[in-house]
């Protein structure tokens, strides 16, 4: 099935829209909307080739395959992003806040973690030539610390095969990995709590 994912993703881009004419605002609300809607293909197709997403003390996704790769990721944890306190300026849009809720961090116990700005969206012919997202703030730092603390050993301890398939050298994200993510994170809440 992730194979089938990822077919019908690449699939889309073959039909993706131009999106030329449209300011910055429009191509972010754009990402957001088909981000929110859990569209993998469709909030890809608003990054360029060469795009690149990096997140403050994370990996660096370099081209619209490996950010696609994880935009299915988060489709198959049921991920949304709200931002709020828009600055427009010329080809980028600065956001103030991001807030990201998945069902993996429900499982966890954590709400919703939170990046106060700046968070950066640079505008190049109507794509994202970069996404780059700030730091989480102090207290979602914490919170995330903290779950991990009590998720990690028990994962080692039950799971050490299973968890080095999810992560073999750190997170590679894919749709597969997300979904055996999801359920050892489910597995641990109904066993642990």
């Amino acid at each position: 099935m992730p194979g089938l994912v990822l077919l019908v993703a690449t699939l889309a881009f073959a039909g993706c829209s131009d999106f030329s004419g449209h300011g910055a605002r429009e191509v972010v609300d754009g990402f957001l909307e088909a981000y929110n809607a859990r569209q993998a293909a469709a909030a890809a197709s608003y990054f360029a080739p060469g795009a690149v997403l990096s997140e403050a003390g994370g990996p660096e996704l370099r081209g619209r395959d490996a950010i696609l790769s994880k935009l299915a990721w988060d489709s198959v944890l049921a991920a949304s992003m709200g931002v709020g306190g828009y600055d427009v300026r010329d080809d980028s849009l600065i956001v103030g806040r991001v807030a990201e809720r998945n069902a993996g961090l429900v499982l966890l116990g954590i709400d919703e973690l939170r990046r106060t700005g700046p968070n950066l969206f640079l505008i190049q012919d109507g794509r994202i030539v970069s996404l780059e997202l700030a730091a989480l703030d102090a207290e979602s730092t914490s919170s995330l610390e903290a779950a991990m603390r009590d998720f990690v050993p028990w994962a080692h301890h039950e799971y050490p095969d299973r968890l080095q398939r999810i992560r073999p050298a750190g997170f590679e994200y894919s749709a597969r990995r997300a979904a055996d993510w999801l359920s050892l994170l489910r597995e641990w809440r109904t066993g642990v709590r």
